[in-house]
This record gives C-alpha cells, structure tokens and sequence, in this order.
C-alpha cells in the first residue's frame, strides 16, 4: 500500500497493490501486480476503488550498481 498526501499533509488517496514478487538473483526481482486506488473517504469500505483497478503488470527489476562518488 502506499498513499499520496498534497502540500497540507492531507491524504489524497491510497493505492493497494496486489501480486507476486520473486527475487530471481540477488541482483534481479520479477513479478506481476495490479493496483486499486481509493480515495482517502472510502478504504476498505463497501464502495469500489474511487479511481478504478489497473494491471495487470508484468516487470523485471534490475539493480542499479553502487558506484563510488567522484573524487574532486
């Protein structure tokens, strides 16, 4: 889950993701999700998502190696 507040610290909305994530190498993770977004009134309530269902998605994540910073 995670949620987006505006510049009063108010919640504009949840959003909950559901799926699968496999950590494939220690540098890789691939997995399938979809998401539902809810305004900040009606989480977990009776109601549909506010804002609707997305997904399914499918993705690979690589790491991005750690390089060490310039030296000046």
């Amino acid at each position: 889950m995670d949620y987006a507040i505006d510049e009063n610290y108010e919640v504009v909305y949840y959003r909950l993701w559901n799926g699968e994530l496999e950590q494939t190498s220690q540098d890789t993770q691939t997995g399938i999700f979809t998401a539902s977004i809810y305004g900040p009134q009606d989480l977990f309530g009776d109601e549909e998502p506010e804002y609707g269902c997305w997904g399914p998605w499918e993705f690979t994540y690589d790491r991005i190696p750690v390089v060490p910073p310039c030296e000046s």
